[in-house]
């Protein structure tokens, strides 16, 4: 049983990662799809906890990246959902920061 568990999360981190490495993905998709794999790997058993381990450490700060947490924030998917409030916070000033520098070149 815990293998197929392991399988089948093993299925979905390699999906995933296909999916944010092709021409068509999207900064927007990579927050969503890292919460939704640790999501998945929190529900497993003791021994899959070395890859929840290995995820908290590649993507420990995935939605303080400006590009990712924007990119997620803007898009009509997620709105900012998957945010705590200080990362909501942090990237709706990252957006307004962007905004004004782009308004302030255009004048």
């Amino acid at each position: 049983m815990c293998a197929v568990k392991l399988q089948s999360i093993h299925t979905h981190r390699t999906r995933a990662t296909k999916d944010v490495s092709t021409e068509s993905s999207a900064a927007t998709d990579v927050i969503p799809l890292v919460i939704g794999i640790k999501c998945a790997l929190d529900r497993a058993a003791d021994n899959e906890k070395e890859i929840i381990n290995d995820m908290n450490t590649r993507f420990a700060d995935v939605a303080a990246q400006p590009l990712f947490a924007v990119a997620t924030l803007v898009d009509h998917r997620y709105r900012g959902k998957l945010f705590s409030q200080s990362e909501f916070a942090t990237a709706k000033q990252w957006l307004v920061d962007a905004v004004h520098a782009v308004h302030c070149r255009i004048q």
